[in-house]
């Protein structure tokens, strides 16, 4: 008896990985495609997770970026996520919030303006991460001064 898993990923490679490499990926992984320097899989069924783990270990070295999302039998979720030049296995849940609209939706939506007025530089318009960092930020304490998710 073992543990059964849905799963869907994709990874980016930074070089072509090894025939070798190909062959174990297409034993862990339903529908396992390496077209290019994208691998692309998805299904069901058992999760061998020590494998999982060594197999991403192997490919580390070839990797640019990459994500796996995982849903247990018994609604556990959890992700591989590829950052820093590593994998990080994180656990997730599922929340369901309800959205309140602020009755003053004309400030409100003046207020999240400003919050992009004062990130876009017309002499750099270009989005860093840590444009996009400050960004969220923002928003995020934006959202939580208004209210606008019903704890």
């Amino acid at each position: 008896m073992g543990y059964y898993a849905s799963y869907n990923g994709s990874i980016k490679l930074k070089e072509d990985i090894t025939a070798e490499l190909i062959e174990n990926g297409k034993y862990l992984f339903e529908n396992f495609a390496c077209v290019d320097k994208y691998i692309d899989f998805g299904g069901d069924g058992k999760y061998y997770g020590d494998d999982v783990e060594e197999y991403l270990r192997k490919i580390t070295p070839y990797t640019d970026s990459g994500e796996i999302e995982y849903s247990g039998e018994d609604g556990c979720l959890w992700r591989f996520i590829f950052r820093d030049s590593e994998w990080i296995e994180q656990n997730g849940t599922v929340s369901y919030e309800s959205i309140v609209l602020p009755k003053d939706k004309p400030e409100f939506i003046g207020q999240i303006v400003d919050v992009f007025d004062d990130e876009i530089d017309s002499e750099n318009p270009v989005f860093t991460g840590e444009r996009y960092d400050r960004i969220a930020t923002k928003l995020e304490a934006l959202m939580k001064a208004w209210k606008i998710f019903d704890a």
